[in-house]
């Protein structure tokens, strides 16, 4: 009758699970075609034959501790993990007998030794032998620097020491032909942009954490290498309406981020631009951008 309900409709096929296959190349990694073996939903082929899950696997890099998410559902934020600072008050480890200290609690017109530290980073960088290490105590720093000369800044934790910077990069990385700087346990914030690498040589930054820059959080621009492991970028402070970026290689330049988080950036998590660019993320976790 008029009055009579439709027939249900007969259900829908399942939809095929998206399975990705290895070709001769390694680089040729393509979504299966009929009747070909591959990897199921959630994985893909491993390097060494197999399939490994898909997915960064990590939340939080070492180096780094998960903040209980506000929103529920949302993944938790990082934090610099204050386990990471070592009791003394510079770096742990081995330091070099030429290493320049810097600790921002010391009296002014220090000579850079651990009895008598510089109080700022400039001073230390200008007196740094080049290839020399210069270790930086707990504090509040003015950035803007430039490391070159092959010189290597470690903070003793990211937890710890802080780099303002009130204009342009907090942290410029310049490395000669041949040679490498590196970067590694600091905090940067209040920056119009985090850590920039240039040059013609290679850029290490290990354990930093980016915080709130409304700029690029780590780029690397022209013909540089550049290295970034167990980093965080977290965009999520920054004031509404502002753009930021997770990782850029721009102008021909090679960026690898092994355990890297890019959280809330609004502009881009990864870029590659320019010819020759190249970015390769392994273990890497971008959530609440683009």
């Amino acid at each position: 009758s008029a009055d009579a309900a439709p027939p249900p409709l007969p259900p829908l096929p399942a939809a095929e699970a998206m399975r990705f296959c290895q070709g001769s190349d390694p680089d040729d990694l393509h979504p299966c075609r009929p009747g070909e073996p591959g990897c199921g939903p959630g994985q893909l082929p491993g390097k060494t034959g197999g399939c490994d899950p898909l997915g960064a696997g990590l939340v939080c890099p070492p180096g780094f501790v998960a903040v209980a998410a506000v929103t529920p559902g949302a993944l938790p934020a990082c934090a610099p993990d204050p386990a990471d600072c070592g009791d003394g008050p510079y770096p742990s480890g081995d330091l070099p007998a030429d290493t320049v200290y810097v600790d921002a609690s010391a009296l002014p017109n220090g000579g850079g030794t651990w009895g008598s530290p510089y109080n700022d980073l400039p001073s230390a960088i200008q007196a740094a032998p080049p290839g020399s290490v210069i270790a930086v105590a707990a504090g509040d720093y003015t950035g803007g620097i430039e490391l070159s000369n092959g010189l290597a800044l470690r903070g003793r934790c990211a937890a710890l020491v802080r780099i303002h910077a009130p204009t342009g990069a907090a942290v410029t990385l310049k490395a000669a032909t041949g040679g490498q700087v590196a970067l590694r346990g600091a905090t940067l914030l209040d920056a119009a942009a985090g850590i920039q690498a240039v040059g013609s040589g290679s850029s290490l930054v290990e354990r930093v954490f980016v915080s709130g820059v409304p700029g690029f959080g780590i780029a690397a621009v022209g013909k540089t290498v550049l290295a970034i492991t167990d980093c965080v970028i977290d965009g999520s402070a920054l004031p509404a309406g502002f753009n930021g970026f997770g990782l850029v290689a721009h102008s021909g330049a090679l960026v690898t981020a092994l355990r890297v988080r890019v959280r809330h950036v609004s502009a881009a998590g990864m870029l590659g631009e320019g010819a020759g660019s190249l970015l390769k993320a392994t273990r890497v976790l971008v959530d609440g951008t683009r």
